[in-house]
């Protein structure tokens, strides 16, 4: 049986709210601009990313998703069925992961199936903390 990949590029677009005098809100033009912008590059990363693994014969696909990361890739494994979700961490400790908490950790808690954490080097070859 062939090996299987998927590649899941996964984006976050937090709205800005603007108000109008009567009260409702909705994103502004500009935003509505930057999160076309984020979806395109994000499409086509993810999308040559699939291909680079169809080269190496792999089957591959590429999804990117609105959301916040960690419950968009609990999400997608769930709904492909995934066997291995592998996510990279880069490595926060102490006050940067509290504030900006830990996708890796969320997705290790979260997934229906093994999470393998691949962690990213910093240029100087330490970990950022």
């Amino acid at each position: 049986m062939p090996a299987v990949a998927t590649s899941t590029g996964t984006m976050i677009c937090p709205w800005e709210r603007t108000y109008t005098t009567s009260g409702a809100s909705e994103p502004s033009g500009r935003i509505v601009a930057a999160r076309r912008e984020i979806k395109d590059r994000s499409t086509e990363l993810a999308e040559r990313t699939a291909g680079w693994l169809r080269e190496q014969g792999l089957a591959a696909e590429a999804t990117v998703r609105d959301g916040e990361p960690g419950p968009a890739i609990v999400e997608e494994a769930k709904e492909w069925g995934a066997d291995l979700v592998v996510v990279g961490s880069r490595g926060h400790t102490g006050l940067r992961r509290m504030l900006a908490g830990s996708v890796s950790q969320y997705v290790v808690d979260h997934a229906p199936c093994p999470v393998e954490v691949v962690h990213v080097k910093q240029k100087d070859g330490g970990q950022d903390g």
